[in-house]
């Protein structure tokens, strides 16, 4: 079976014209007016066909496609932190994949979003003699010496839905989405919606890579293809989710007036939840769209529902395969076998009103995947 990730290129718009000479010698001038609406009108067209493409789910994803016997080995998983929705989920689907496969391991481990405790773990795997194990949504960045004696001792790490970065190249593994590419997806969803001159204002958390560069997909995709559009960017920082707002979207409110801000982009859905919430409570005249990524069911369900609060839009990976296809490179790796391509560039799936039905109860994903896998490993 040929798989394979499909991508969709940012297309860039013409957006010139041409001043013809007429016969007589003279020059035709060119309404700029009518060059403005038609650009506009081509920026509509291709936002709408970008949306479509988004919003549907991909045929093919990366995977293996030769089976071997997976054997058995010892392992452990860690989620980023289990207040997150989706990363617990994430590692629980991880050690689901593992006892399925026949291999020994550990009851998820809840890293409390700490670089310690995470670090810790890590350090702890070594001194147990592990085979594997797999992080999820967790940025190796934040505790590197930690990584650097795992990987000197041999033990492979493999990371489910994360962005460590080619300077872990052959030392730590990610079976993740394309994160710009969530960015672009989010750009053109903004583009179909609020037009060539939307007012965005996108955050990021320096403390994960993954977050840094789903606000530059959406920026880069803005300029390359909404010249008139504006994108402001704003820190947040990990803690400030559990402050009342929070802060940052309550003085980013008062500090715009009605119609400064069309679309906000929060780089995870449980800020996006609590942003949507602050912007419904606030009784600004104008509509802001909300949105963020990983759909959490929470999120899906505001889409849905309008409850606990309007909500526009969430980009969901395939996690449930992702989990399952980050442990397969953990039983390779213990086979001695070369991994499959493009484990870091699964497809993602934009959901709003027009699809989140699908993705209530599950993960845009191949419906068969866990067979896809036993099957695989010879079980």
């Amino acid at each position: 079976m040929k798989l394979k990730f499909i991508v969709a290129p940012l297309a860039m718009l013409a957006v010139g014209a041409l001043l013809a000479g007429c016969a007589g010698g003279g020059t035709t001038t060119v309404d700029p007016n009518s060059q403005s609406n038609s650009a506009d009108a081509d920026l509509a067209a291709l936002a709408a066909e970008k949306v479509a493409e988004f919003t549907a789910l991909p045929a093919e994803f990366p995977g293996p496609t030769e089976k071997f016997d997976a054997g058995t080995g010892r392992a452990a998983v860690i989620t980023n932190g289990f207040a997150a929705e989706g990363s617990k989920r994430n590692g629980d689907l991880a050690v689901e994949a593992f006892q399925a496969m026949g291999w020994e391991v550990a009851p998820n481990f809840d890293g409390e979003f700490s670089p310690q405790i995470q670090a810790g773990f890590i350090d702890r795997a070594v001194e147990q003699g592990l085979d594997a194990v797999v992080i999820t949504a967790i940025d190796v960045n934040t505790f590197p010496e930690a990584v650097e004696r795992a990987a000197a001792a041999g033990l492979f790490i493999v990371c489910g839905m994360c962005a460590s970065g080619d300077i872990w190249k052959g030392k730590v593994y990610d079976v993740t989405v394309d994160w710009e590419g969530q960015g672009a997806q989010v750009a053109w969803w903004i583009m179909n919606k609020s037009g060539p001159e939307a007012k965005v204002v996108s955050f990021q958390d320096q403390a994960f890579t993954a977050t840094i560069l789903r606000a530059k997909g959406v920026k880069d995709t803005l300029e390359a293809n909404a010249p008139r559009a504006t994108f402001q960017l704003e820190p947040f920082a990990t803690a400030d989710i559990a402050k009342p707002g929070p802060p940052q979207v309550t003085a980013l409110l008062a500090s715009k007036p009605a119609g400064e801000i069309t679309d906000i982009v929060l780089h995870y859905d449980g800020l996006g939840l609590a942003t949507a919430k602050t912007v419904n409570d606030s009784g600004r005249g104008d509509k802001i769209a909300v949105g963020g990524y990983d759909a959490d069911s929470v999120a899906v369900n505001a889409i849905i529902t309008g409850e606990p609060a309007p909500y526009d839009y969430t980009v969901a990976g395939p996690f449930n395969y992702i989990m399952w296809a980050s442990v397969d490179l953990a039983a390779r790796n213990k086979a001695g076998l070369d991994f499959w391509p493009n484990p870091g560039k699964m497809p993602s799936v934009l959901i709003d009103s027009s699809n989140a039905e699908l993705y209530l109860t599950e993960t845009p994903g191949p419906a068969n995947y866990k067979q896809f896998f036993l099957d695989m490993w010879g079980k």
